[in-house]
């Protein structure tokens, strides 16, 4: 597809094909360990969307160019569909992807995310994030001292490190920060596909109870775009529910697998 581009990924074990979609600031290697257990019953393949991880770096990110990327790697390994795991940013570019190619569509699996416009929440992060290369910290140490100064917390510190590399003998973030920051209002918002195709794929969509992503408020907006979705509560978890409670995630992702015909 045009204006596409070939993702970073990997693949582990065989099967039905489920494809693992990261968050904003994220990258594959964030779902390591989610991946090596669905690789036990499924062929996972993790994916750096674009201006994460070891993807292209471009100008734009928004969910028509991260959709148009995931139909090119699809056809790239010559799957005619998959299942898509998407989590946060990852969930949204799932969500538009499903709607615009269904027939690519297995099913859907939404990590703590809705097909909403959420409020700019990352701007503070954002500058810290800078703030953090302008000092050109000699370690990691430095740079998680100098967030932890700006109030970030520590799920979300141990999160943004595992995307602070040596490069070039300087440490720097592995996402484009630049278009990132441009592109943030796309980000931030769920653009319905023109041509949306309401294959009614199954979908299940698992939240955080603590988490502001996903509130009871939004559960009709799920469920419009959706009709044949699940939604379930993870009790005592946040944004970041497969890093805190991730043997209780996995059950609830491996019932549903198990539950498709």
């Amino acid at each position: 597809m045009s204006g596409a581009v070939a993702l970073s990924y990997t693949e582990l074990g065989r099967g039905e094909p489920l494809v693992i979609l990261h968050g904003l600031f994220g990258a594959r290697r964030n779902w390591q360990t989610i991946a090596r257990k669905l690789s036990e019953s499924h062929r996972v393949i993790s994916v750096d969307l674009r201006n994460h991880g070891e993807s292209p770096h471009t100008a734009a990110i928004n969910y028509p160019a991260m959709a148009a990327d995931i139909e090119h790697l699809l056809d790239n390994l010559n799957l005619p569909a998959a299942v898509l795991l998407g989590h946060s940013m990852g969930g949204k570019a799932a969500m538009y992807f499903g709607l615009q190619f269904p027939q690519r569509l297995r099913a859907l699996i939404i990590v703590d995310i809705a097909p909403v416009t959420y409020p700019f929440r990352y701007n503070r992060l954002v500058a810290a994030l800078r703030e953090v290369i302008a000092l050109n910290p000699a370690s990691r140490a430095e740079a998680d001292a100098r967030l932890t100064a700006h109030g970030v917390e520590s799920p979300l510190r141990a999160f943004l490190l595992q995307n602070f590399i040596l490069r070039d003998g300087r440490y720097q973030w592995r996402f484009n920060l630049d278009a990132i920051e441009r592109d943030m209002q796309h980000i931030m918002a769920f653009p319905v596909p023109a041509r949306t195709r309401m294959g009614h794929p199954p979908a299940l969509f698992i939240c955080g109870e603590h988490s502001e992503f996903v509130t009871p408020a939004y559960h009709a907006d799920i469920r419009r775009l959706f009709p044949n979705a699940g939604i379930v509560t993870l009790p005592q978890s946040s944004h970041w529910l497969h890093v805190e409670q991730p043997e209780r995630f996995l059950a609830i992702v491996t019932d549903f697998l198990r539950s498709l015909p």
